[in-house]
């Protein structure tokens, strides 16, 4: 249970660390931070990225993935900015 809480730690902290001063709040980064680990989980479920132990050895391949989660994750931010 630690280690998944230190997961959505890590991913808030970078989504916070990326976000202007006063941007977002607690909530959105919650939110943001669980549909990048549920994207991650599928994509890992429908064999297009490796599960993230899997991953830690490639540092390209961890690239890769980090940069398609960058791109979903603004889509998906685009779409909550118009909702």
């Amino acid at each position: 249970m630690r280690e998944l809480a230190a997961m959505i730690d890590t991913r808030v902290r970078r989504l916070a660390a990326q976000s202007p001063p006063g941007s977002t709040n607690e909530t959105h980064l919650l939110v943001m931070a669980g549909l990048m680990l549920a994207d991650e989980l599928s994509e890992a479920q429908a064999g297009g990225l490796p599960a993230v132990g899997e991953a830690e050895g490639d540092q390209e391949l961890l690239v890769a993935a980090v940069d398609h989660l960058t791109d979903r994750i603004e889509v998906v931010a685009a779409r909550l900015e118009r909702a």
